[in-house]
This record gives structure tokens, C-alpha cells and sequence, in this order.
């Protein structure tokens, strides 16, 4: 293999999808631990669907490789939002599934604000 070749690709850039998909999943299991989640749909179960949802905007959002992240209008630093999202706990998503069915049953939890 020539200099060329092996400078080509940063070693950022070989990284496989599998190698992502595994670092979602321990994040998305990360999340389901902060927030609780067997104990958060059990005590929700009509929920449950809405939960999961609220987990994957997590994961995603904590996995995104942009700089920044667009919550409600306004752009934060990747890490800022992320470090957030790692915090929330089961209480947050009770708050929060609370506030989206006063304010309107149409609202999807997904354009709500998390945090």
C-alpha cells in the first residue's frame, strides 16, 4: 500500500455502519436506563408508543455528528444538546408527555421539546 492510499480516508471515515449501529445501541441503552424505562412504561403503558419515540429522538440527537442541533427554532452546540439528552431522567419525559396533551392531543411528541 502506498503513502497515497493509506492517507486517503482519515481513520474517522472507516468507521462501519455496524460500528454506528453499535454505538447507538449502547446509547439507546443508556438513555432507557437514565430515564427508566421499564419502570416509565409500566407505570404508562397507554404511553408506551410515545416513550419510544421520545427514546429514538434521544438516540438520534445524541448520535447526530453535526456541530449543531435545532431545538424549537434555535440552534445549540452538538455537544451542548447532547449533554442534555444524556441527563433527562424519567421525570422529564413524564413532564414533558403531560405538557404536550394539555397544550394540544394533535401535538406529536416528536415536535415538542424534550428538554
Amino acid at each position: 500500500m502506498s503513502f497515497r492510499e493509506s492517507a486517503a480516508q482519515p481513520p474517522e471515515a472507516k468507521r462501519t455502519e455496524a460500528g454506528s449501529a453499535e454505538r447507538m445501541e449502547e446509547y439507546r441503552d443508556l438513555i432507557r436506563h437514565n430515564i427508566q424505562y421499564p419502570l416509565l412504561v409500566a407505570q404508562n403503558p397507554d404511553d408506551a408508543d410515545l416513550i419510544d419515540e421520545s427514546v429514538e429522538l434521544m438516540t438520534e440527537t445524541v448520535c447526530a455528528r453535526r456541530r449543531t442541533t435545532r431545538v424549537c427554532g434555535s440552534d445549540f452546540l452538538a455537544e451542548m444538546a447532547k449533554s442534555r439528552m444524556l441527563k433527562l431522567d424519567g421525570e422529564h419525559i413524564k413532564r414533558r408527555r403531560l405538557l404536550s396533551r394539555s397544550k394540544s392531543p394533535k401535538k406529536s411528541a416528536t415536535t415538542t421539546t424534550v428538554y
